[in-house]
């Protein structure tokens, strides 16, 4: 590779997001990259919602004409914060919290933070952005982005951009100028324990706000597959104030009707047709898979309909309690 080759790939992975994860896919993880328009919608959501940071020149997109039968999703909305609904075993962890993160600093030694349930999950990302930095593929184009400080949950570069992995428990005492939750609550627990939601949403509503560097240019990334009318998700649209501040994009496994993706940086629009499914790269028709996790947790998880993580006939708020007059008399 010549030296003019080298600057202009340089400047390729740092103007695109996605041309950076598909050519640096294979630092971070062994397996075979599988592209698709999924990995492209992924990664222009990603760049775009972090303009303030890496800057974007607005482009004029023909949108389709908007009808009942048609879904038009397009994030650009003017909103700092994004909603992010998407099965499980989608590579949303790799693109925004391993991948993401690494790429905002090759224009910017930005401090990200990537929270999740576990601490496990979190220092296996923060092990995947090590590996991208400290491969000779990374060196041979970013020199200049050098680490100084290596550990399971932090990683810090010689410029002071910082890059933090920690589980929501965690989260007291640092601070970012890009927050990404990545699932904050676990799936099993969750069915199972309706404390986890309240514990999740506690650290949403009480620790993450005082966590923020700068109110008036943080990004906070809200990705999860849902598991329930309450989870994260159900609470922030239960808020219409804080709802308005959020951009959402609701991703199923199977489309139920002919669905529009904006790509905002490259202008494309991705379609996808009703009753295609969203990643057939990987998951052919998802049949085999719908019928392994049963119809229940299909609806929930992969088409991303909420139905209630308890699974009892009657429901709490069914009962209705009165006092004995008000009770008729049962002949």
């Amino acid at each position: 590779m010549t030296e003019l080759q080298r600057i202009l790939y340089r400047e390729l992975y740092r103007k695109s997001f996605y041309e950076f994860v598909k050519a640096f896919w294979n630092t971070a993880d062994p397996s075979k990259f599988v592209d698709g328009r999924l990995i492209k919608c992924y990664c222009e959501i990603f760049q775009y919602m972090c303009r303030e940071w890496v800057g974007y020149t607005e482009i004029e997109i023909k949108l389709p004409e908007k009808t009942k039968d048609i879904e038009i999703i397009d994030i650009r909305q003017n909103k700092h914060n994004l909603c992010l609904a998407v099965p499980p075993r989608h590579t949303k962890s790799m693109i925004f919290n391993v991948f993401g993160p690494v790429w905002l600093w090759l224009s910017h030694p930005i401090k990200a933070v990537s929270i999740s349930h576990t601490g496990a999950l979190a220092a296996q990302m923060n092990s995947k952005r090590y590996s991208i930095i400290n491969s000779d593929q990374f060196k041979l184009f970013f020199s200049d982005i050098t680490l100084q400080t290596n550990t399971a949950t932090f990683l810090k570069d010689s410029r002071g951009g910082e890059l933090y992995s920690l589980n929501r428990n965690a989260f007291t005492g640092y601070g970012g100028d890009v927050i990404i939750n990545d699932d904050l609550t676990n799936a099993e627990s969750a069915r199972k324990d309706q404390a986890e939601m309240a514990n999740a949403w506690s650290y949403y509503q009480n620790t993450m706000p005082s966590r923020i560097n700068d109110i008036n240019k943080c990004i906070i990334m809200n990705i999860q597959q849902r598991l329930a009318p309450n989870d994260i998700i159900g609470h922030i649209l239960n808020e219409p104030q804080l709802a308005s501040t959020y951009a959402f994009v609701t991703l199923p496994a199977i489309f139920n009707k002919d669905t529009y993706i904006v790509c905002p940086i490259s202008g494309d629009i991705v379609m996808f047709k009703k009753d295609e499914v969203l990643w057939p790269e990987r998951f052919g028709d998802y049949s085999a898979l719908r019928y392994q996790v049963g119809e229940a947790i299909f609806e929930t998880q992969y088409l991303q309909k909420p139905v209630s993580s308890d699974r009892t006939v009657i429901k709490p708020d069914m009962i209705i309690e009165k006092d004995e007059v008000d009770v008729p008399e049962l002949n």
